[in-house]
């Protein structure tokens, strides 16, 4: 997975969930998609440190994501969290 700090990627998320490492949350995507008969498999994540905010507001603090997106820094964004971090799948050439 390649990897953006400090950011968000804006779009569908296909679930959300409690971890407690950025590597946790990486591991989910790729438990997803071992586990899921649906047509859309995970591609991306994005994780917050900030358990307690996250949780609170939307549920978790780690977002499986059904494509890459585009990062939106959060440093800079509308909402400012900070300690988040965003992955993507890299296939393997």
């Amino acid at each position: 997975m390649a990897i953006w700090n400090s950011t968000t990627i804006k779009n569908v998320d296909l679930s959300k969930s409690v971890v407690y490492t950025f590597e946790s949350c990486m591991d989910q995507c790729v438990l997803y998609n071992a586990q899921n008969n649906d047509a859309q498999d995970c591609q991306a994540v994005t994780y917050s440190a900030n358990l307690t905010a996250f949780t609170a507001e939307y549920g978790g603090n780690c977002f499986l994501k059904s494509a890459r997106g585009s990062p939106v820094d959060s440093a800079t964004s509308i909402n400012n969290y900070a300690l988040m971090a965003s992955a993507y799948i890299v296939a393997d050439s």
